[in-house]
């Protein structure tokens, strides 16, 4: 697929939206409320393809707990904020290895151009003729009522900026015995690491000096606690619900490969925290305090692991 130029991609919106968006990315921003541009940066996708060894951990898990780790009859799918497709590709795994591909009907949402054409680039390279990438804002898709078997939103639900509006749609999307599942961050053992390297910069700019505060720096709503998830999916109507949380200790390389993984959440938090000249003063030195921190602490070039802790989260709609 060629890559869609902004004007294109907006214009997209706004033919799935039945013509409620302009076209303008400036227009875009404001009518979903957007906090920052960072997912509409052309680089996100090579970003998030980086981070797939973090969050890809996550995904057979969650998939499984939505019942879908076996695919015995057909379904239909949502993989909603997709990013670059890694529930999409773990998916496309269970089926693959029981030979059930034509009994998966997926579709990938996302509103990120770059990360849509990653995702595409993932169904033609492996010939996904099941599904298709398409653009969409979770809090108004444009897509069909009653439509999906699964709605699965992995690691971004806490990023939107009105996160209810999105559980309120995907409720809407979900046919009746249907189910919703949804992963969010409970803890973050990086946020140390950098935190320390931070504060060893020359007129150390603030930063989280706790997971939480990390996380609630980001994002729109207690998403971080197991029983507000459980509420908010319960006050859009959904029943049976189940929690579990899952920690996975992430094997890094060495210190360089810490960076190049985190590096992107890293930006995120210096775009909150940090005035303008601090970031211009600050961020070309980020690189090698980390890396002097992590080489201190880990050992010159040895590897480590670093947890992640996940609430994942599966309701069933009546």
């Amino acid at each position: 697929m060629p890559m869609l130029t902004q004007g294109q991609v907006f214009g997209a919106a706004e033919d799935l939206s039945n013509g409620t968006r302009t076209n303008s990315k400036k227009n875009f921003v404001q009518n979903t409320k957007f906090s920052g541009e960072l997912w509409l940066n052309p680089e996100i996708g090579n970003m998030y393809s980086r981070v797939e060894r973090i969050t890809g951990p996550f995904a057979t898990p969650l998939l499984h707990q939505a019942g879908l780790d076996t695919i015995s009859q057909p379904v239909k799918v949502l993989d909603l904020c997709c990013g670059t497709g890694v529930v999409s590709a773990h998916l496309q795994q269970i089926a693959d290895g029981e030979g059930s591909r034509d009994k998966l009907d997926l579709t990938c949402g996302d509103f990120s151009p770059s990360q849509l054409a990653h995702v595409q680039k993932r169904i033609e390279q492996n010939q996904w003729t099941n599904a298709k990438a398409v653009l969409v804002n979770a809090m108004d898709t444009g897509l069909p009522s009653e439509e999906f078997d699964h709605i699965i939103l992995a690691m971004a639900l806490m990023l939107v900026p009105d996160p209810i509006s999105a559980v309120d749609e995907c409720f809407r999307m979900c046919k009746s015995g249907g189910t919703y599942s949804i992963s969010t961050w409970f803890y973050e053992a990086w946020n140390a690491d950098v935190q320390h390297a931070i504060s060893t910069l020359p007129n150390a700019p603030a930063w989280p000096k706790t997971s939480d505060e990390l996380i609630i720096a980001w994002a729109t709503g207690a998403w971080h606690i197991p029983s507000y998830c459980k509420d908010m999916l319960a006050a859009a109507g959904f029943v049976d619900i189940k929690v579990e949380l899952l920690s996975v200790h992430m094997p890094m390389h060495h210190a360089e490969d810490f960076v190049d993984i985190y590096e992107a959440f890293i930006e995120m938090v210096t775009d909150k925290y940090w005035t303008a000249e601090q970031k211009a003063r600050c961020r070309p030195l980020i690189r090698e305090a980390v890396l002097r921190t992590c080489n201190a602490k880990y050992g010159e070039g040895k590897p480590f692991t670093t947890e992640r802790v996940n609430i994942l989260v599966t309701g069933r709609k009546p």
